[in-house]
């Protein structure tokens, strides 16, 4: 007795041949095309974590300038305000280029747990 998919069934996809059977041969097929793209959306994640990263560290090199800027172009208090934000801006892009750095070497080395 052969068996076959409903009419509707989620399933029916992996039969690439169009024969009605769904092989062991397609059934494999089907998983290597998910682990593929599941490997493409790991690799399109870290590379936006990697974009973020680059941002934060360009950005911490930017504001400094921004502070002698407006003081160049006689904006005393907006150099103020600036350099007066400075501190907390350091401190929490230093905390997100630390973090994203520390979970790429965790995830690198594992997490110690034996």
């Amino acid at each position: 007795m052969s068996k076959s998919l409903q009419k509707d069934s989620q399933f029916n996809g992996l039969d690439t041949n169009g024969d009605g059977i769904v092989s062991d041969a397609e059934f494999e097929q089907s998983e290597r095309m998910i682990r593929l793209e599941l490997l493409r959306n790991e690799d399109n994640k870290q590379d936006a974590q990697l974009r973020m990263c680059w941002f934060a560290l360009i950005s911490m090199l930017v504001y400094p300038a921004l502070i002698m800027l407006s003081a160049l172009l006689n904006m005393e208090r907006a150099a103020t305000l600036i350099a007066e934000m400075s501190s907390i801006f350091f401190l929490s892009v230093g905390g997100l280029v630390s973090i994203f750095f520390g979970s790429q070497a965790i995830k690198k080395n594992g997490n110690g747990i034996k």
